[in-house]
């Protein structure tokens, strides 16, 4: 089955594991990793700090579910738990497989994650052994970052008692909005002792700052240059959220880019995706594949909402801007839509600690106190954020996207002391608070 959004760890890591279950939360602007071994991560997604001073929901776990034909039910198959500290930063995923004999969850794998002034700087994975009933290292992956909080370097690491051997690395290069242009993946090659090509990804935006071409490249070691391998292009509506993806494979034979799958996305009147069409080309014509269908729960925004590290970075507010709950997809067989799996998404409410924003990443408010209006200032690249306004008992009283230095009117709001949380589109996130005379 192919993945919905684009991925993110062929997406999560090379391992068959966490928040894979589900196409809806599987796809990221990223490459695929399969053809090197490297872990694949979005330019971003290390920041995992949201900033608050209100309630927030945070991802509990995802319950994981196929469909059982002959007895028309669902049926448990694997669960993914995450864990949080008191700031909100993800610190622990577990996933674990249903056993229909047991009818418990038996652990499969897990990853702590570590960071450094709210980045993430190491990511270890455990495999269980079931024999000694322990939790073995496996995989390891550092990170490194610029001035600019973007992840620059990545190196990862297989465990070989005692110690941790090197297998490749990433190396991201971005454009003046902090967008990922180029991201290259080697392979350390033991025996040489050096650094082999693997693959490579181009991205180009538009001027509103979306994706709109991904184009992956292998290294030929016959020839020693790059060779096409696959291209993603993407198209948006007026509001920014994705309305198609079409990916292509190289045709060697015939030098030609060739059809190889798309989506399509349906949103609802409060610009979530509902429904995603999958289609796979054959015999020069696009036939349905599968689809997925998505549940929420409006009653919280994506702004509201605290995710494991591996969602972060992504462009998710692109696709929905509540608090997705279920996703339904089955396989077009025959010639009809037939139920093949479900994720259940189970949040609960956390009071988050504020953490302090890196440096590049402050803003300064003024006028303060304000009376009509207020303006946001900032020294990073970031052209806009997205602006949450509470009151004292933790209540959105206004959301709205804000520019550098132009001023937004808060004349509607009574006098008070509120708090506000400034999110950029990798959910960075700045907060302080704002007193109204």
């Amino acid at each position: 089955m192919k993945r919905l959004f684009t991925i993110i760890l062929a997406l999560l890591f090379v391992l068959p594991v966490f928040a894979q279950h589900s196409r809806f939360l599987r796809r990221g602007n990223q490459p695929n990793s399969a053809q090197t071994g490297l872990t694949q991560f979005n330019a971003n997604n290390h920041f995992q700090q949201k900033n608050s001073f209100a309630l927030m929901q945070k991802l509990d776990n995802i319950v994981g579910q196929d469909y059982d034909v002959a007895n028309s039910l669902w049926v448990n198959s694997s669960l993914n738990e995450s864990s949080y500290n008191s700031s909100g930063i993800n610190t622990m995923d577990l996933y674990s497989t249903w056993n229909p004999d047991t009818q418990l969850y038996e652990p499969d794998s897990k990853q702590e994650l570590s960071y450094t002034g709210g980045r993430l700087t190491e990511q270890l994975y455990f495999s269980w052994d079931a024999s000694t009933m322990s939790w073995d290292p496996s995989l390891k992956w550092t990170y490194s970052y610029d001035g600019a909080g973007n992840m620059v370097l990545a190196y990862d690491y297989y465990f070989n008692s005692p110690d941790w051997k090197l297998i490749g690395k990433q190396e991201n290069t971005y454009n003046g909005d902090g967008n990922l242009t180029l991201q290259i993946l080697s392979i350390w090659d033991e025996s040489g002792n050096d650094w082999m090509n693997g693959n490579k990804e181009v991205n180009v935006y538009n001027g509103s700052g979306y994706l709109t071409v991904s184009t992956r490249f292998l290294w030929d070691f016959l020839t020693h240059d790059w060779k096409n391998s696959t291209k993603d292009e993407y198209t948006y509506n007026g509001s920014g959220q994705q309305t198609m993806q079409i990916s292509y494979s190289w045709d060697g034979v015939s030098s030609q880019w060739t059809n190889d799958y798309k989506d399509d996305f349906t949103y609802d009147g409060n610009m979530n995706v509902v429904l995603t069409l999958e289609q796979n080309w054959v015999g020069a014509q696009w036939v349905n594949s599968s689809k997925t269908e998505v549940s929420y729960n409006n009653a919280y925004t994506f702004n509201q909402l605290i995710l494991p590290w591996m969602y972060m970075g992504l462009d998710l507010h692109q696709l929905f801007t509540h608090m997705p709950v279920e996703v339904i997809e089955s396989d077009f067989i025959g010639s009809s839509f037939v139920l093949s799996t479900r994720s259940l998404f189970n949040f609960s409410g956390i009071n988050i600690t504020d953490v302090p924003a890196p440096e590049s990443k402050q803003a300064g408010l003024f006028p303060q106190p304000a009376d009509d209006y207020i303006t946001f200032e900032w020294n990073n690249s970031n052209t806009a954020f997205d602006l949450d306004l509470y009151d004292i008992n933790g209540k959105m009283v206004m959301e709205t996207k804000i520019e550098n230095n132009k001023s937004v009117a808060i004349d509607h709001l009574a006098s008070g002391l509120y708090l506000y949380r400034l999110t950029d589109n990798t959910q960075h996130s700045i907060s302080g608070k704002l007193s109204v005379r």
